[in-house]
């Protein structure tokens, strides 16, 4: 009976938004938000708000080698790895980077900040991922 009372006011105490913030404070959820982001996304020339990337321009194709596709905000690969959740609250996770670029462009702002952050689709499927994630804290967060 006292493991039964214990779940009961566990239960009590657990609510969605504490569920949010221990599932978005794990680094398997942080890490596959951000690879959303960069593989789904970026890499293929969208940002978080659905619009495409401009390509490539024929003089960086054939003076830098750039592909004849979409910009991809690669480049170097710095952007990409210092990609960051930040801001795990209740309700939402924020995506970061440090976006800085010589020429003082910061490519975090570009698009009217549409860069950083997750499309409809690619939110779908960030649920599908933590789903189980989730379950699975609420069953130990109802044991402990």
């Amino acid at each position: 009976m006292e493991a039964l009372l214990r779940m009961s006011k566990n239960r009590s105490q657990l609510t969605s938004g504490r569920l949010f913030a221990v599932t978005f404070g794990k680094a398997e959820s942080q890490k596959y938000a951000i690879y959303l982001n960069q593989q789904n996304q970026l890499r293929a020339g969208r940002l978080s708000n659905g619009d495409l990337l401009p390509f490539y321009s024929k003089v960086s194709q054939s003076k830098y080698g750039k592909p004849n596709s979409r910009w991809t905000l690669y480049d170097t690969g710095y952007f990409y790895s210092s990609m960051e959740v930040e801001n795990v609250t209740d309700q939402y996770f924020t995506l970061n980077a440090d976006g800085a670029k010589p020429d003082g462009r910061d490519w975090t702002e570009y698009a009217g900040g549409n860069v950083l952050g997750l499309t409809s689709d690619s939110m779908g499927q960030l649920v599908r991922k933590i789903t189980p994630i989730m379950r699975d804290i609420l069953y130990l967060e109802l044991l402990k």
